[in-house]
C-alpha cells in the first residue's frame, strides 16, 4: 500500500487557467447573493431623500432543510436560525461596488447548517420595519 494519496479532476469538469478544478466564470454560480426588490426600493427611496441606507444585521438560516435559490422577491429567510448586528463593514479595495460584511457567530450558537443568509437594513422612517436588503445562499 502506498503512503501517497492522489486526486484527479474528471475530464468533464472545465477549468479556468491557473485555478485547477474551477468552473469558468461564464457559468452561473451555484452560491450567490442578490439585492432584493425591497432592498432596491429602499436604495431608490434613500437616494431620492438624500439619506444613507444603514445596513444593520445579518441573519443566517438552514433554508428549511435545502439550499434555496436566491430570489429578488424574498422578504425573509426560509428558516432563520440566528440574527446578529453587523460587526464590521468594509469596502473592497479593488471594487468599490463590493462591501465585505462580517458577523461572528459565537461557539455556543449552533446545531444547524447555514444554507442561506440575509442582510437587513434599517427603515428610513421612524417606526418602520427592517428590510431584507440582500439575500443569498451558502
Amino acid at each position: 500500500m502506498s503512503d501517497q494519496l492522489t486526486a484527479t479532476v474528471p475530464a468533464s469538469v472545465p477549468t479556468t487557467p491557473g485555478i485547477e478544478g474551477s468552473v469558468p466564470s461564464t457559468e452561473a454560480p451555484q452560491f450567490y447573493c442578490m439585492l432584493t426588490n425591497a432592498g432596491a426600493a429602499l436604495e431608490a427611496q434613500a437616494h431620492a431623500l438624500g439619506k444613507p441606507v444603514r445596513l444593520s444585521h445579518v441573519a443566517v438560516g438552514d433554508g428549511g432543510g435545502t439550499v434555496p435559490t436566491p430570489s429578488v422577491e424574498a422578504v425573509a429567510l426560509l428558516g432563520e436560525t440566528y440574527r446578529k448586528a453587523i460587526d464590521s463593514i468594509t469596502r473592497d479595495e479593488a471594487d468599490p461596488n463590493i462591501a465585505w460584511i462580517q458577523i461572528v457567530i459565537p461557539a455556543d450558537v449552533g446545531g444547524f447548517w447555514i444554507r442561506e443568509f440575509g442582510v437587513w437594513a434599517e427603515p428610513l422612517e421612524e417606526g418602520g420595519e427592517p428590510v431584507l436588503y440582500a439575500y443569498g445562499n451558502h
